[in-house]
């Protein structure tokens, strides 16, 4: 056995039991059943049958990523065009990563590709469907999971080319506050953040949330700094006239 019989779908059972402190016996036994569906006595096991296994604890994979890969029956296109990318495929990869790489690696991916049709050696884009997502999503459970771990990867790095363009977004550090706010405005951010600045990117462009979702990302996070400089300039006026009265 080796990581190209491993599917996404397959690691996601394996992960929980490959991170957990227990002692490598049970590890192991709970292994050997997810993969066989047999629950065996690893204590009779020979060093070359546990060596059978003992890939599944190194990730350094050949960084082999290729442009169209097919998952399940359907064929799909990496999105790699940062220029072509839409703020709701950024937002939520974003969201994804937040709440747990490995585990919503399927979506993550789901978010960065596009489905194609094959005609003879050649391929045609299709529509990206957001509806889809978790369609998409579950195609690629079906892929190999060295290629859905380089794929997140790939993806990661392009999350962070684009946060590195916006420094006054992404990287600024927070001010001493009152405590209690801070957590409040913690809370907010954490379940609504995205929501209330795309509605603000919505209502600066006088267009629809849904049409706001939909913009390129460049445009959006242009949008977002120009709002969020043009706050700081206006609170800080304010906090000038008062400090002359």
């Amino acid at each position: 056995m080796t990581w190209s019989d491993i599917t996404l779908g397959k690691y996601l059972q394996l992960h929980p039991v490959i991170e957990n402190d227990w002692n490598d016996y049970d590890k192991f036994k709970e292994i050997v059943y997810i993969l066989t569906g047999k629950y065996e006595d690893i204590y009779t096991w020979s060093e070359d049958q546990i060596k059978q296994y003992t890939f599944l604890f190194k990730t350094d994979f050949e960084k082999n990523i290729p442009v169209i890969f097919k998952a399940g029956r359907q064929y799909y296109k990496i999105n790699a065009d940062i220029d072509r990318l839409v703020s709701a495929r950024y937002i939520e990869s974003k969201t994804f990563y937040a709440n747990g790489y490995i585990q919503n690696l399927h979506k993550i991916i789901a978010s960065f590709i596009i489905p194609v049709s094959r005609w003879g050696f050649k391929y045609r884009n299709l529509k990206y469907e957001a509806t889809k997502h978790e369609q998409y999503a579950n195609d690629i459970l079906n892929i190999p999971f060295p290629l859905a771990y380089n794929l997140g990867m790939h993806f990661l790095n392009i999350i962070n080319t684009i946060d590195k363009r916006y420094p006054l977004l992404f990287d600024e550090k927070i001010d001493d506050e009152d405590e209690r706010q801070m957590d409040i405005e913690h809370i907010f951010q954490k379940y609504y953040g995205w929501i209330y600045s795309t509605t603000q990117v919505a209502e600066h462009e006088r267009i629809t949330l849904d049409q706001a979702f939909e913009l390129p990302i460049t445009q959006f996070l242009n949008d977002l700094a120009y709002l969020k400089m043009k706050g700081k300039l206006e609170k800080k006026q304010i906090e000038d006239i008062h400090k002359k009265k």
